[in-house]
């Protein structure tokens, strides 16, 4: 079982495909917001990886992402996420995204851990 306070992190240097440009999330080769949440997303997973077993797997249910500075390509940024709450299936982080200067974004992010095969059936019903 995790602990409250127990964290990870993980470091991104941008590229060109990191981009809004290349996600078409904008009109600048800056880094995207939706890659930032997936970095964001790889952060808490891997957090919680220890904590699964054969067959189970998490998922994102939540994501509060306030992106408030641009990184320019070749900039790297660090997301460290924080285990803030759990239960048996939830879990909760607060996030903060940091560059060499500055804080890059701050947030919180939630997930569900389901089995995998269970919910992989809900979505072959669909």
């Amino acid at each position: 079982m995790l602990a409250i306070g127990q964290h990870s992190t993980r470091s991104l240097t941008v590229t060109m495909a990191d981009t809004a440009l290349a996600m078409h999330s904008g009109s600048l080769a800056v880094l995207a917001t939706p890659r930032l949440i997936a970095l964001c997303e790889e952060t808490a997973c891997e957090l919680i990886a220890t904590s699964l077993v054969a067959g189970q797997t998490t998922v994102g249910t939540h994501i509060d992402l306030q992106h408030q500075a641009p990184t320019p390509i070749g900039g790297i940024v660090t997301v460290t996420c924080t285990l803030t709450a759990q239960s048996v299936h939830h879990f909760s982080f607060d996030l903060v995204v940091k560059d060499a200067k500055r804080q890059v974004a701050i947030g919180q992010h939630e997930r569900v851990k389901v089995d995998t095969k269970a919910f992989m059936a809900k979505v072959d019903n669909v």
